[in-house]
């Protein structure tokens, strides 16, 4: 997977979306280092539109169990119990979040900002032999795993990251050729 003379095409082209992650522990200052690094994303005005929670160790279970509060006092699902599981026995769980805004050119802005910081850090981790899964989804979105994670009421979430090392990497899917999807005026 990775060489030292290894292009950032080559990187970019290489990283895969890992979901099976092996035992081994993922050290809170690699996670550090990385986001020290993903953090150079272009930002308008360098206002640094985000925030992140991270869960290890036991800390995976609040993660989990605010997954779990999206339910309420409804019966929760088997697939949605499997979920909360696999966030609770991922090696790291990094939660990336922004402030929200009403103004849609600032949150245009801010969201461009932040997904172009989470793309660096997949790459940064990727570089440094660490898969990971971008997670969205309509839990983020919910007020009370928003307050259950440690989200601020002003805050909306960008992605849940699971983070991991693993012992083999996803078979790469093909792509479109930009070109079919390219619209040239002259």
């Amino acid at each position: 997977m990775k060489s030292k003379t290894m292009t950032v095409a080559e990187i970019v082209r290489s990283r895969r979306t890992v979901k099976k992650y092996n035992d081994k522990t993922v050290n809170e200052n690699d996670i550090i280092e990385i986001l020290n690094d993903a953090v150079w994303a272009p930002n308008h005005h360098l206002n640094e539109p985000w925030r992140f929670l991270l869960f290890q160790e036991e800390g995976r279970n609040k993660v989990a169990d605010a997954f779990l509060s999206t339910y309420g006092d409804a019966e929760i699902p088997t697939g949605a119990q499997n979920k909360a599981n696999y966030f609770r026995n991922v090696p790291a769980a990094l939660l990336v979040v922004m402030p929200d805004s009403e103004d849609n050119h600032q949150f245009t802005e801010d969201i461009c900002a932040v997904s172009a910081l989470i793309q660096n850090f997949q790459l940064l981790a990727w570089e440094k032999e660490l898969g990971v899964l971008w997670k969205t989804g309509k839990f983020m979105h919910n007020p009370l795993f928003k307050e259950k994670a440690g989200v601020r009421e002003d805050e909306r979430v960008v992605g849940l990251l699971l983070i991991g090392y693993f012992d083999e990497a996803p078979t790469a899917k093909p792509r479109t050729d930009a070109r079919e999807k390219l619209t040239i005026y002259k």
